[in-house]
Formats: structure tokens, sequence, C-alpha cells
């Protein structure tokens, strides 16, 4: 019933994920459905009220805002890994309302989620240990390369992307490691949660 409010707030100056984070201030709740569906919608929120920040491409897109200015819109959001989503589901289960209920809608598995348990959990995770959630494929440029803490070596990664004739990651690598920029480029400020900016930076 909200959704108008949320979306119409929603403007091209706001942080990609922030009416997940509006949602779950106000006691939204997360309904998950389908067997390979992964996350709970609020980890990605998290990661930017951290502010960690990616080697993103330089892209964008071009907009006509209210007043008929032509502007830029830069990509300004986190990515993460699909692979590291369920290294969270042990941590939810430990809080008790986190996961309200499990069942199935016909063939589909679902959970029905509190997004104020489920960002609460991820802040306090991810806020002492930025690399949690990162998956342990040591062939994933996601984690081992894009986030400016990663802890791979860029020139062995090349070396073993190039020997096995990885052409997914080699394109990643030149395309987002050599040519990509750390996004967003300064802490957004108008990112709070519950009345305080977890922003390190």
């Amino acid at each position: 019933k909200l959704a108008k409010k949320l979306m119409g707030d929603h403007t091209e100056s706001s942080y990609a994920y922030d009416p997940l984070r509006v949602m779950s201030e106000i006691g939204g709740k997360g309904l998950i459905v389908g067997k390979d569906v992964i996350g709970v919608g609020t980890t990605h929120v998290a990661m930017g009220l951290l502010g960690y920040r990616q080697k993103r491409p330089k892209v964008g897109v071009r907009y006509k805002n209210d007043e008929g200015e032509v502007k830029l819109f830069k990509l300004d959001w986190q990515g993460m890994c699909s692979d590291g989503f369920h290294i969270f589901f042990p941590e939810y289960d430990k809080v008790s309302g986190t996961i309200i209920s499990k069942a199935k809608i016909g063939n589909a598995d679902t959970k029905l989620t509190d997004m104020k348990k489920t960002m609460e959990i991820e802040l306090k995770i991810l806020g002492k240990d930025p690399h949690f959630f990162m998956c342990r494929d040591k062939d994933c440029f996601c984690c081992r390369l894009s986030w400016e803490f990663s802890t791979s070596r860029p020139f062995m990664f090349l070396l073993r992307s190039l020997f096995t004739f990885n052409r997914k990651n080699l394109k990643l690598f030149f395309r987002d490691y050599i040519n990509g920029v750390w996004q967003p480029e300064t802490p957004r400020k108008d990112l709070l949660f519950m009345g305080k900016s977890y922003y390190k930076r």
C-alpha cells in the first residue's frame, strides 16, 4: 500500500536500494519466492550503508530531470557475488523472528523475513568483517578483486586467468579492474539507518 510513496520519493539522487532501507525501518517484511532465489533483500543495502566500495565500470545513462536538463546518472551501487548470500542464512536462524516462516507456494520454496532484523544482523557482521560474505572460489573476480578490501594479488589473478583461458575473468579484469573506478566516488551522507550513519568514510 506504500508502493507509490516509496517509489515517488525515490529520485535520481537516491541510493539504488533506498526503498528497501525505508521498508526495513518501517517494519517491512520480505517475501522471497522461488527455489533458486537467493538473499533476503537487505544485504545490498547494508553494504551501501557501511560505505564499502567496489571497482565498477565507468558507465551511466543520460536522463532529463524535472527542469528539462539532460544529466548523466552514474552507476553508484554495489553488486555482490551470488554465492555469498547463503553464508548469512545460519546467522539469520540464530536470531528468533528473523525468518518468520518457511513454506511453499505451489512448488516454489518461500521465506518470509523481518527486514529490520536481517539488516541489523548484516550490519553487525559486515561492520566487523567485510570479507564475511565472500565465496570460497579463488577464481571469483567479484570476491577476489572487485572490492577495495579484496586481498588477491592482481598479477597472480591475471596469470591464472590467462593460464586457464578464463574469458569471463579476463574481460572483468581489464574492463573493471584496470579501467574501473571505485563507486560511489564519495560517501552518501543522506543514507541513514535508524538515525545513525553507518559510513566509515
